[in-house]
């Protein structure tokens, strides 16, 4: 799934496991502070700002 899919917040899980590497890594805001990072991998972290 392209990011630029995304349609709502909070993310789902599906979402989320169906996100998808770009040549840069690059976080989605969830809700308030948190973030969830898909590096450029392919690995997938949450990040709180």
């Amino acid at each position: 799934m392209k990011r630029a899919a995304i349609k709502k917040r909070p993310l789902s899980d599906t979402v989320l496991a169906n996100l998808e590497p770009e040549e840069k890594d690059y976080r989605e805001r969830d809700t308030g502070p948190l973030y969830f990072l898909v590096q450029k991998t392919g690995k997938k972290s949450w990040q709180l700002r």
